[in-house]
């Protein structure tokens, strides 16, 4: 029984490590190929289903006598992706309805916890040490410029890619969800919905 056990263990974290190792690897070409003009933080941000994240956080408010239910807002660090999205997506013809099941499937299985490994040649940091290369300047004020990127989710050929960059330019941000396909060309960018600018 234990011997069983040790032999599923080793089997289910050889796997965890390879999936892992394909993603980095993905992001790896993407960041050097569409994000290389700045620095690139190496924790990713985590992502949610707005759908299922949203349960049980729903607030009941008055409103001219009516009791309505409020959703909460998204975190603007964390990337949340919402049914509506993937329906779009399908309707414009940019995915198809088996990918948009894989990608759905995908995001319920995200590990948030995922770090980019450290890789300063391309400018992969971690945030403490973003922040510590731009200390400020002469007249107190800090230009952090560095993008973040939510933990991917893919369909089932690993060929689709979806997740958020998340710009940070100072004290402004911007998060931007985007879309990207395995072409000759390598990873193309087929789609980018801007989800906030602060």
């Amino acid at each position: 029984m234990k011997f069983s056990a040790i032999i599923f263990l080793f089997i289910f974290t050889a796997s965890c490590t390879k999936e892992s190792a394909e993603v980095v690897l993905i992001l790896n070409e993407i960041i050097a190929q569409h994000y290389n003009d700045k620095l690139v933080s190496r924790n990713l941000l985590p992502a949610r289903h707005y759908n299922n994240w949203s349960k049980g956080r729903i607030k009941t408010q008055m409103r001219n006598g009516e009791s309505i239910k409020i959703p909460p807002p998204p975190t603007t660090d964390t990337a949340i992706y919402s049914q509506g999205y993937f329906d779009k997506l399908v309707a414009e013809k940019i995915i198809s309805s088996f990918e948009k099941e894989a990608l759905l499937k995908s995001l319920q299985q995200t590990n948030d916890d995922m770090l980019l490994p450290a890789n300063k040649a391309k400018g992969v940091l971690d945030l403490k040490e973003i922040l510590e290369l731009q200390r400020p300047s002469e007249n107190g004020l800090v230009n952090h410029n560095y993008y973040e990127l939510s933990t991917p989710i893919f369909n089932a050929k690993k060929d689709l890619v979806i997740f958020l960059v998340n710009f940070r330019q100072g004290n402004a941000s911007r998060g931007i969800l985007v879309v990207f396909r395995l072409t000759d060309l390598g990873w193309q960018k087929v789609n980018s919905k801007t989800k906030w600018i602060v």
